[in-house]
């Protein structure tokens, strides 16, 4: 079963709990004039998170349809999702276009730059690559006020990649596998970064 919470405006969290791995997969739905649903989920969530759509608006009304990287929690479903909401629009990083969505998608993707911005309406969702954080090199975040999709590993880049993300003073961070946090986010980025380097020094 699909749990549909709101985390800021027009935002909500859909989040699937999946027993046997024993934690939770998010999508996180703006409803805005140009609906976006961000990560879509395995192919066997779909018809899952596709309730939980319904709950907030019309599935097929979605116009926007972006994963911060190419995995199957991310976007196993696309085109699923591509097929039921016909008028929307697949959206990745340019590297995770090129090497895998433009092949599999069933519409050709708007390939991301660092820096572009998803317009949903009352949203503007910039569009930042955060390579290997959370894991893939093709990864990046969007940020209107809530940051999506953080997640944290930690590699050599993880401490710029904070610092750049807390300089944006998000105030909701929306987790992928987790509860959201609504608050201080670059306070909370930076003491996070803090946190891991001296766990992995």
């Amino acid at each position: 079963m699909t749990t549909v919470d709101g985390i800021s405006e027009d935002v909500f969290r859909l989040s699937v709990f999946e027993s046997h791995g024993g934690f939770h997969f998010n999508q996180f739905l703006v409803r805005d004039e140009q609906p976006l649903l961000f990560h879509l989920g395995m192919n066997g969530m779909f018809e899952e998170i596709r309730k939980g759509v319904a709950k907030v608006l019309e599935p097929a009304s979605l116009r926007r349809l972006a994963f911060s990287h190419f995995e199957a929690d991310e976007c196993g479903s696309l085109n699923r999702w591509l097929e039921l909401a016909p008028q929307a629009e697949p959206a990745c990083t340019v590297l995770a276009s090129d090497l895998s969505v433009s092949d599999i998608a069933a519409r050709p993707p708007r390939a991301l730059q660092d820096g572009d911005v998803i317009d949903t309406g009352r949203h503007r969702l910039r569009c930042l690559f955060t390579p290997h954080v959370p894991h893939n090199w093709d990864a990046l975040k969007n940020m209107d006020g809530t940051l999506y999709d953080h997640s944290t590993p930690w590699t050599t880049e993880t401490p710029k990649v904070l610092a750049r993300l807390a300089e944006l003073q998000p105030q909701t961070l929306a987790i992928m596998h987790g509860a959201c946090y609504r608050g201080d986010g670059g306070k909370a980025l930076t003491e996070l970064s803090g946190v891991m380097q001296e766990a992995f020094a």
